[in-house]
């Protein structure tokens, strides 16, 4: 009960009952298998029973044709006993009938009969072979039966006819019932008798043992039956709710997947549904990663970038009126450079910022796009104002599109900038708006310069800026048409531009005026349940496994049946056999002793010979209508039967003629004068139906024993057959499906390594089944993730190589101004160069932390180890943290150490100065970092511990501040990793630490 009360109310889970079973090695060894050797498991099982059942109802048809040839033995015994009789009655018969008639024909037959009883016995002998004592017995009855045949043969041709029923009888009265006892006391020798008891009792016990063995047989198929089908429905739903169940988790994870969740299930198992839950989870999982770097780099170019970039340039700005005592020309121009390309720099943290969210997150709705470039003629009016330029604009009516109304208002301004930009003073700006049946399209055209035909190509890649001689520069970084471009396509719409030189330039873009149709591949696309069409069709695949070997095996049992139908048929028939010779032979002594007695009645009207007359043929009659009865519907039994019937029917005659007739009749009353042919004569011909029917009967012995020999070898043949052609089917299915679902999902699997490898994703196969369904999600993920990385990487290239060459550029600057080159500075220039030294210094760091972050996250080994000595690291960061500490007012206390190992000193003074920059910026003053190092095991541990700690979940959208701490944690980890150990974070009373944890001899 407790075992019950375990799993009361919870989803029955056969692996969970194994396992808490006490069977983990079986459990263990089920997830360890593939989806090939579990469906070759689904096959063995019921295989398995089917063979053991198959071998153990081959040994019970084995036993029971054992049985039915001892039965058939034994019926062949009680066959020859009845024969045996039957020939002795006949010899009485005949004799008698010899000594009416005289006739030669009566003693022919009566030779005959002896030759009959002389096989009869060889019969016997060769039954009774291997048993002495019956052996011995058959032969005194033989030497008994020889010698008065003899005897009775010596009397032919010597013997006078018998005139009256008296003189037949011989002797008198007594003589004839001497004759009868005689020939009942042939047929009931004791010795013989005996024998003749014991086979007859044993053939009703071996006839009982067949009917048993056959029913057994049957219960035993039923049970078979039973125990196949359910092994095999079982196996196959288990399989198949196997199957099903962990695709559904798949799926599950497919659709968490798609709706950007990132706690996904995992899955146990090694085969190959597993490993597609893995490239699933593993793919989520860096998707998430991806999107958390990509957050995490628009916080900082967001957040870390901008403040001090606007620092930098309010420093720049104020140095010519309070940094100087007195400022050259040449550094003046210098300065206002310098401000330029800050303002610059601005502007392309800004327009990253915005490439992250570029046709994405789209707000689609109804837009009027006369109203549209209303509001955006406003909020550029000052800069034409600027310039003295005019804009002119040509409406038109029914200008309704579906559009993300902030998205499109960004484009345009972004076009109308670029046309004021370029446009030069006094020049005019037209705006043209334009409507067809299906679109409606906006086109900015200005009078510059226009765009050298080389840079028509590639005007909407990134960076990408046309420059003509003589024309000024834009402080813009390039990037303003390629948004544009992606917002435009991401609604469904259309962007261009046609240029000449010394003519100016068109930019136009168009947009649907009907909801656009929404794309499969989309990296932003959100499917609901209803939308992710797919058929559960696979756990009905894995059901055919089992289901067409179970037709087979549903065939075959309906064939045995019939198998074992014929077969009982065939036992009836040879159980009916004894029957008919015993009652062959019962006919035959009524037909004898009711002649007899019917004799004995007309020799001296004894009443007790009338009754038995009568009763021997009341006997007759009865017996007759079972033979009939017993033999009916069988066209040759039919036959003999009719004319056996015929014959007893012709000897009642004969008995009612004779009781009839006056005392001791003339015989001649009855049988005629010598040789004529009166009806009663025909009572020497009994023989022959007789014997017909005997010899018909041991035939059918024959017969049958050889028919059930060839329906048990049929029955044999079957069952294998079946068994071979079940497995054979099951096999071949099986294996087809599962090469199909093996392949499948193998090629999914590898499909994610895709990932990883920054491959394109090859187009996802048709179908509708959950399979292909995981690879469309795939496919959709993985363009996804290779967008995020492109767009990490892009952004994070941009950001290196857009802002780190000029920052440094700044530096350069700001030291030659330190110098006196530009004049005399005050003392508040001094400070204000200091600040931007310092600002300036902190992006080059971090903008340089980012990169390597980067490269490290994307494989590359940035790590040269050598032998280096922890002091040499501990030493460079007091250096370089130092007075970043002081500024914050936060003491930094470095241990002493002098632990040696094989190792990157710049990377690892890298990545613990990322992390105890990321602490101090969040400590109040007066507080303490801490930086040790301690061997645990067979690791060193660089450990930086902080009393108010870091963030333990890292980077979250909600909380931007983080993500330069996040930053630093993953390039932590990332430079630990790549020297072969691990990032740890731990927490205590004092604190949070983090841990680099190196191997001590790595």
């Amino acid at each position: 009960m407790k075992f019950l009360g375990k799993y009361a109310g919870k989803r029955f889970d056969l692996s969970e009952v194994v396992y808490a079973a006490k069977l983990p090695g079986l459990y263990d060894l089920r997830m360890k298998l593939s989806l090939t050797q579990k469906i070759l498991l689904v096959v063995a099982i019921p295989l398995a029973i089917q063979v053991t059942f198959l071998l153990f109802l081959s040994d019970n048809l084995k036993k029971l044709a054992d049985e039915q040839i001892l039965a058939e033995h034994d019926i062949e015994t009680v066959m020859a006993r009845d024969r045996l009789f039957i020939n002795e009655r006949q010899l009485l018969l005949l004799m008698t009938m010899y000594l009416a008639t005289v006739e030669e024909s009566c003693a022919r037959k009566f030779e005959e009969a002896c030759a009959d009883t002389r096989v009869i016995c060889n019969d016997l002998s060769k039954l009774w072979i291997d048993k002495q004592e019956r052996a011995q017995g058959l032969q005194k009855l033989w030497n008994m039966s020889s010698q008065r045949d003899r005897i009775v043969i010596s009397q032919f041709g010597h013997t006078g006819r018998r005139q009256t029923v008296g003189e037949l009888m011989g002797q008198g009265v007594a003589g004839g019932r001497m004759m009868i006892e005689h020939n009942i006391k042939m047929t009931k020798v004791p010795f013989i008798e005996q024998y003749f008891v014991e086979d007859k009792q044993k053939k009703q016990q071996e006839d009982e043992a067949v009917q048993s063995r056959m029913q057994f047989i049957y219960s035993m198929l039923y049970f078979g039956l039973f125990a196949m089908l359910l092994a095999s429905l079982v196996s196959g739903l288990m399989f198949s709710f196997s199957v099903s169940r962990r695709l559904k988790t798949v799926l599950a994870n497919i659709n968490a997947l798609a709706d950007g969740k990132s706690e996904l299930v995992s899955m146990k198992g090694g085969d190959e549904i597993s490993k597609l839950n893995a490239a699933v989870v593993s793919t989520a999982n860096k998707i998430r990663d991806a999107e958390e770097f990509q957050a995490q780099t628009t916080a900082i170019i967001a957040e870390e970038l901008n403040k001090p970039l606007a620092e930098v340039e309010a420093a720049l700005q104020a140095l010519p009126q309070v940094g100087f005592a007195s400022l050259s020309e040449k550094g003046s121009r210098r300065l206002s450079d310098s401000l330029a390309e800050v303002k610059r720099l601005g502007s392309l943290v800004f327009e990253l910022v915005n490439l992250d969210a570029a046709g994405r997150r789209l707000d689609v709705h109804m837009l009027d796009l006369n109203e549209t470039v209303n509001k955006c003629l406003k909020i550029v009016e000052p800069l034409t104002r600027l310039k003295s330029i005019s804009i002119s604009t040509r409406r038109a009516d029914d200008v309704t599109v579906f559009a993300d109304a902030d998205k499109t208002t960004q484009v345009l301004i972004n076009l109308l900038s670029n046309a004021i930009k370029y446009s030069p003073v006094n020049s005019t700006i037209e705006v043209d708006i334009s409507s067809s049946e299906s679109q409606a399209r906006v086109s900015v055209r200005d009078q510059g310069p226009g765009i050298p035909e080389k840079f028509h190509a590639r005007i909407f890649g990134r960076f990408e800026q046309a420059e003509n001689p003589g024309a000024e520069r834009p402080a813009s970084s390039g990037l303003g048409l390629q948004i544009s471009k992606e917002i435009i396509e991401s609604q469904g719409g259309e962007i261009g531009f046609s240029s000449k030189i010394g003519e100016g330039s068109t930019f136009w873009f168009s947009l649907p005026k009907k909801a656009p149709e929404k794309h499969a591949q989309r990296v932003d696309k959100k499917l609901s349940v209803e939308e992710r069409g797919w058929r559960p069709t696979i756990w009905k695949k894995a059901l055919l496994v089992v289901a067409l070997p179970m037709i087979v095996q549903l065939v075959t049992v309906f064939a045995l049946f019939n198998f074992l139908h014929q077969n009982s048929e065939k036992i009836a028939e040879m159980q009916k056999i004894p029957r008919v010779t015993a009652l062959c032979d019962m006919l035959m002594a009524s037909v004898a002793k009711g002649g007899m007695y019917a004799l004995l009645y007309n020799a001296d009207r004894r009443q007790a010979d009338l009754d038995a007359a009568r009763a021997e043929d009341e006997s007759l009659r009865k017996n007759m209508a079972e033979l009939e009865k017993l033999t009916a519907g069988e066209p040759i039994t039919d036959g003999l039967t009719q004319k056996l019937l015929d014959m007893i029917s012709a000897h009642l005659a004969f008995h009612e003629h004779l009781i009839d007739a006056p005392q001791d009749a003339d015989l001649t009353t009855f049988i005629g004068e010598r040789g004529t042919d009166k009806k009663e004569s025909l009572l020497i011909d009994v023989r022959r139906p007789m014997h017909d029917m005997l010899l018909y009967q041991k035939d059918l012995i024959a017969s049958n024993a050889l028919a059930s020999e060839e329906i048990r070898h049929a029955f044999s043949t079957l069952l294998f057959v079946s068994a071979i052609v079940a497995s054979l089917v099951a096999a071949a299915l099986g294996l087809l499906i599962a090469k199909s679902l093996t392949s499948r999902a193998t090629r999914l699997s590898d499909r994610a390594l895709h990932f990883s490898e920054r491959r394109e994703l090859p187009e996802p196969e048709p179908g509708d089944d959950e399979l292909a369904f995981v690879e469309q999600q795939l496919y959709v993920a993985g363009k996804k993730l290779i967008e995020l990385e492109a767009l990490r990487a892009e952004m994070i290239g941009i950001t290196s190589h857009e802002l780190r060459t000029p920052l440094t550029s700044i530096i350069a600057l700001i030291e030659v101004m330190e110098a006196g080159v530009f004049g005399e500075l005050t003392d508040e220039g001094h400070k204000l160069l200091a600040s931007a030294r310092l600002e300036t210094s902190e992006l080059i760091v971090l903008i340089t932390n980012l990169l390597d972050l980067e490269k490290m996250e994307s494989g590359k080994i940035l790590v040269t180890k050598q032998k280096i000595n922890v002091e040499t690291v501990f030493e460079q960061i007091k250096n370089d943290n130092l007075q970043p500490a002081d500024n914050r007012g936060v003491i930094l206390e470095i241990q002493n150490c002098k632990q040696e190992l094989l190792g990157d000193s710049s990377r690892l003074s890298q990545a613990l100065t990322a992390l105890i920059r990321s602490i101090v910026e969040r400590l109040p003053a007066k507080s303490s970092v801490s930086v040790e190092c301690k061997t645990v095991r067979d690791q060193i541990v660089l450990a930086v511990g902080a009393p108010y700690g870091i963030s333990k979940s890292g980077y979250s959208n909600k909380h931007r501040e983080l993500a330069r701490e996040q930053m630093a944690i993953n390039l932590a980890r990332q430079t630990a990793q790549q020297h072969g150990g691990d990032l740890q974070l731990t927490t205590s009373n004092r604190g949070r630490t983090i841990e680099i944890c190196l191997p001590a001899g790595a």
